[in-house]
């Protein structure tokens, strides 16, 4: 775990691949857990959850520092106001330089996956998505990145909608039929590179970034500038 910026209301962290935001059922130290173990001991601190990352992607998240900031940042998220933004290596070419995706998507609560429709059915909640060319890889013409962003914030959205598209992310294990049965250890190529928000006490615009590590399956990149994307989805 690596902190990116604390003040007195909120801490910015990097969250590793493969472990969970928050606890789960299977017992596995969790970002949440780490945070209230590091801040015990500051009786003016109490840890918040503001949003959660799938627990294979790595990337930032922001955490609330007290029970103010967690209500004023929570009507963020429900204004939208919170801005993500991820990077991802997926398995084929885009038709797009870039595009807006929207679909529809339910959860599938008894194998934990998202079924993504193109058009409403029952139980289906609308998910948006945008995303930009990144490269190419370099290494395998197969592959490209991809900057995303999403103006929604369903259930493994990202994975579900680029694996509907014909781009399933490398690595993943649930959407990607080419990785589904393998035994190969690998990290899913997803990262949470940008969160932009205001802050909770002060209301001043804030962005925080960090670039995916610099190894499989990532290319080094000296720039992951966010886009503008469309204000009216």
């Amino acid at each position: 775990m690596k902190i990116l910026y604390e003040d007195n209301d909120i801490v910015l962290v990097i969250k590793p691949p493969n472990m969970p935001s928050q606890p789960d059922k299977n017992g596995t130290l969790d970002l949440f857990s780490l945070l209230n173990e590091k801040y015990s001991k500051d009786k003016n601190v109490e840890i918040g959850l503001v949003h959660r990352l799938d627990r294979p992607v790595g990337g930032i998240m922001i955490f609330a520092k007290n029970i103010n900031s967690l209500r004023k940042l929570n009507i963020q998220i429900k204004n939208r106001e919170i801005n993500k933004y991820y990077v991802a290596k997926v398995c084929g070419i885009p038709q797009f330089q870039s595009k807006v995706q929207v679909n529809y998507i339910k959860k599938l609560k008894t194998i934990n996956m998202a079924k993504v429709y193109e058009t409403k059915m029952a139980y289906c909640k609308r998910a948006v998505l945008e995303y930009r060319v990144l490269d190419i890889d370099k290494k395998d013409q197969n592959y490209t990145y991809l900057n995303i962003y999403i103006h929604t914030g369903r259930f493994h959205q990202i994975r579900a909608q680029l694996s509907y598209i014909g781009l399933p992310i490398w690595g993943d294990r649930k959407y990607n039929k080419a990785f589904v049965k393998s035994k190969g250890d690998y990290n899913l190529a997803l990262w949470a590179h940008t969160l932009s928000f205001r802050h909770p006490i002060s209301n001043k615009p804030m962005s925080f970034s960090a670039l995916p590590p610099c190894n499989e399956p990532w290319v080094y990149f000296d720039s992951l500038d966010k886009f503008e994307y469309s204000k009216e989805i």
